[in-house]
């Protein structure tokens, strides 16, 4: 079995997709904050927090029917985090692996809602793109020359898919991969920061907490930086749009419930999913003591001279670092 080694120092099968441009949840700037620093990491909450849950939980009934529809058994790897024999940069944590035999298995749950359009028929190697390639990457991984795929899609569509080694697409996987590891993972070059992801925002506050007295100005021959600022400025004006409709709506709903805490809306009774509820209520009652009022009475009431006062201040106070705030002005904006 390939040697396990440190994920951080890794190209691992999740991140293979990223790397590519070819996931639809991460990009490479992602798998470069992931690495180099994990701390600007954001745990993931509400439904994507849910879907990746249920999708563990369901990991090993998927696993379960592959194993009676086959007759295979599965097990998983151990340890989960295993390394290229020779490649040292190259691990990831499979789903699993067939008993005495030279092939593994990914399981995954897709919802209806979800592009099912990009699966094929049951037993053939339509998958999506980016389940693809972080098959083809273990499939390099444990030099194995084939891989399948289980897949329960919504409640009851089981299907499962054969991907067999492509020496073409894991030249290209690697070329990607390895150039990434270089340059991003062991080098000091940062990929493009895009986005609005809450990892860059992090990394972006880490990197430049504090504001120099520089000042520039942006060219007009600078392009990408304009279609930024114009995106910013429409970003704006849609948002403050729908906050204006936002409050009207609020305050019209306020005017209609008046003292009452709950509204219940259903349009239709054979839809209860798209039933409405509204609750305008007191947030508890809280009791706050004033400990810094405490602290000066107490002071002032103590035998300390004002001069063993004043030092006994001086040695409990701290300067609080002023927070970077992105503020716009733009003269092409209505004022309110």
């Amino acid at each position: 079995m390939p040697q396990t080694l440190e994920r951080a120092k890794l190209v691992t099968g999740t991140g293979a997709p990223p790397i590519l441009g070819l996931s639809p949840w991460a990009a490479p700037v992602d798998i470069f904050l992931t690495k180099k620093f994990p701390e600007t990491i954001q745990k993931p909450v509400g439904k994507r927090a849910d879907l990746l849950r249920w999708g563990k939980r369901l990991e090993q009934a998927i696993a379960d029917e592959y194993s009676e529809q086959t007759g295979q058994t599965v097990i998983k790897p151990s340890p989960a985090l295993i390394g290229h024999a020779k490649l040292s940069w190259l691990g990831g944590s499979p789903d699993f692996l067939v008993v005495r035999r030279k092939l593994g298995l990914e399981c995954k749950k897709v919802s209806l809602f979800g592009k099912t359009e990009e699966w094929g028929a049951s037993g053939t190697d339509q998958i999506p793109a980016h389940y693809l390639i972080q098959v083809m990457h273990y499939i390099k991984l444990c030099e194995f020359d084939e891989w399948h795929v289980a897949v329960l899609i919504g409640d009851c569509d089981f299907r499962m898919y054969v991907i067999y080694r492509d020496e073409e697409l894991i030249k290209m996987l690697l070329d990607a991969e390895y150039d990434f590891y270089q340059r991003y993972i062991i080098g000091d070059e940062e990929p493009k920061l895009t986005g609005s992801h809450q990892q860059i925002e992090n990394y972006i506050k880490r990197k430049w907490t504090r504001a120099s007295k520089r000042k520039i100005a942006v060219s007009i021959y600078d392009h990408e930086t304009k279609v930024v600022l114009e995106n910013l400025r429409k970003a704006r004006h849609q948002y403050s749009i729908w906050n204006r409709a936002k409050k009207e709506a609020s305050a019209a709903i306020k005017l209609v419930m008046q003292d009452a805490v709950e509204l219940h809306y259903m349009e239709d009774e054979q839809r209860p999913e798209d039933a409405m509820l509204i609750r305008w209520a007191n947030d508890k009652d809280k009791s706050v003591v004033d400990w810094e009022a405490i602290a000066k009475a107490a002071l002032e009431k103590s035998t300390l001279e004002a001069q063993q006062r004043a030092e006994l201040v001086r040695k409990n106070t701290s300067t609080k670092p002023g927070v970077r705030r992105l503020i716009v002005h733009d003269a092409n904006e209505d004022e309110e």
